[in-house]
């Protein structure tokens, strides 16, 4: 199995491919998360702002953007 070893100020990384795709996923999962308790808390309060519109239009504009960038590459 590939492993890469990375060093990010003093933190040490072994990653491989399979263990950094779970990594991205559970971070963004971790953030979706936390919006959406925010999202409870603003409805609560009676708010019309809503934080997971935002995350999930931030999230919209990486896919857009990563998508752009592969069909300009070519990859």
């Amino acid at each position: 199995m590939i492993e890469k070893i990375e060093k990010v100020e003093g933190m040490t990384f072994i990653t491989t491919p399979i263990k950094l795709v779970f990594n991205i996923a559970g971070f963004i999962g971790g953030l979706y998360g936390l919006f959406f308790i925010l999202d409870i808390i603003y409805e609560n309060l009676g708010s019309e702002y809503r934080p997971t519109d935002e995350f999930r239009k931030f999230l919209g504009s990486i896919v857009r953007n990563i998508k752009e960038v592969v069909s300009v590459k070519g990859i």
